[in-house]
């Protein structure tokens, strides 16, 4: 084809064969076949007219990612969320955020790298909703590896501060840790591997001004509540002041 088809209200044409064209029929620009090495700057490139659909907007340098109800499911760049390089919203239909397969040793799902001397948080999870129906947890880890290395949380703390610090704002928090385990095996384990270590391998300051509540409570169904052992003659395996 390629020959102008007139009408009395429009220019029509057609260009190109029966699978690779450029075709104007009064209303509508159709464009079917490969586009090879070119530039195309601004407008709106979807996959679809609508529901479940990739989109890209020259207006607000986006890509936008929708389920088939037509709902956002991710987004990148600019637009309403224009401090968030990305915004993911879970629904009904999209239930995992983000599903990391790793399968080849000393691979790393998700790594976070903060170089700059500056003040930043590499990682924060809040669930802020106030209401009881907000009862899952800001992280679960499972680990189903059965070699003793194995580890589901290990943190590596080289500098000065806390490795982990846990605090509560609120007092309807019952406790701030709860170690539990139906197993048979130690609920909390600490060991001091140092040849030469000088702090405490567990440390609780109790600093409230007024507090009815005891520093630590252990509560036991077992016919031993509390085991300590220590192996150095001139340290005391606990101390309380």
């Amino acid at each position: 084809s390629g020959t102008p088809r007139r009408s009395p209200c429009s220019l029509e044409f057609d260009l190109g064969d029966g699978t690779n064209y450029i075709r104007w029929d009064g209303s509508a620009l159709t464009i079917t076949g490969s586009i090879t090495g070119s530039t195309i700057t601004g407008g709106t490139f979807r996959t679809a007219a609508s529901g479940q659909r990739v989109e890209i907007e020259s207006v607000n340098n986006t890509l936008t990612f929708y389920n088939a109800s037509g709902a956002t499911v991710a987004r990148l760049g600019g637009g309403v969320d224009i401090a968030k390089a990305i915004r993911i919203t879970l629904d009904a239909s999209t239930t995992d955020g983000i599903d990391i397969n790793a399968d080849v040793d000393g691979t790393l799902g998700i790594r976070i790298d903060g170089t700059s001397n500056v003040t930043v948080n590499a990682l924060r999870i809040a669930l802020t909703s106030a209401n009881t129906g907000n009862d899952g947890y800001c992280a679960y880890l499972e680990h189903a590896g059965t070699a003793t290395t194995s580890h589901a949380l290990d943190i590596l703390k080289s500098g000065a501060g806390n490795a982990i610090r846990i605090f509560s704002t609120s007092s309807a928090s019952a406790v701030e840790i709860n170690v539990s385990t139906n197993t048979g095996a130690s609920a909390l384990t600490l060991n001091g591997n140092s040849g030469n270590r000088t702090v405490p391998l567990l440390d609780i300051d109790d600093i409230a001004t007024a507090s009815s509540a005891p520093g630590i409570r252990i509560t036991s169904s077992s016919t031993v509540c509390l085991d300590i052992v220590g192996s150095y003659a001139n340290i005391g395996a606990l101390q309380i002041v």
